[in-house]
């Protein structure tokens, strides 16, 4: 697998109901992948990879990646067990220098002011017209 941006964004509500992170997040995939951009989508991503292999594949994905995009339309959504395993553990490799890489937000109907604070240490991009151009 080889991938440029990894894309993190709770996919499932409590009630297995599709997010507008997930939404958003397609929108995100759609728009850097026509311009040359390998995007690691967990739907996409791991539609033949197993559960069992799921966390095993994210972390190798995390490892190769230079740049992981929170994709997110709530401050719970972020907070959710797997998107913030994703960023936070991708942050620490960054921090301990284990890797190189860049953390950023897309965000949409999110204050910054209420993004835990690494997060809001980072770049954030909220979702608008020409956000995606930027975020690019």
């Amino acid at each position: 697998m080889q991938f440029d941006v990894f894309l993190s964004y709770r996919k499932t509500d409590d009630q297995g109901r599709s997010t507008r992170d997930s939404l958003l997040a397609r929108k995100v995939f759609d728009f850097l992948g026509a311009r040359g951009v390998r995007c690691f989508l967990a739907e996409e991503s791991l539609a033949r990879t197993g559960q069992a292999q799921y966390k095993q594949v994210i972390d190798q994905v995390l490892d190769e990646v230079a740049v992981l995009v929170v994709v997110a339309t709530s401050p719970e959504n972020i907070e959710s067990r797997w998107v913030r395993y994703e960023w936070d553990s991708f942050y620490t490799d960054i921090l301990s220098g284990r890797q190189r890489g860049t953390l950023l937000s897309y965000l949409d109907g999110v204050e910054v002011r209420d993004l835990p604070r690494t997060l809001r240490q980072n770049q954030a991009i909220p979702h608008a017209e020409g956000a995606l151009q930027i975020l690019f």
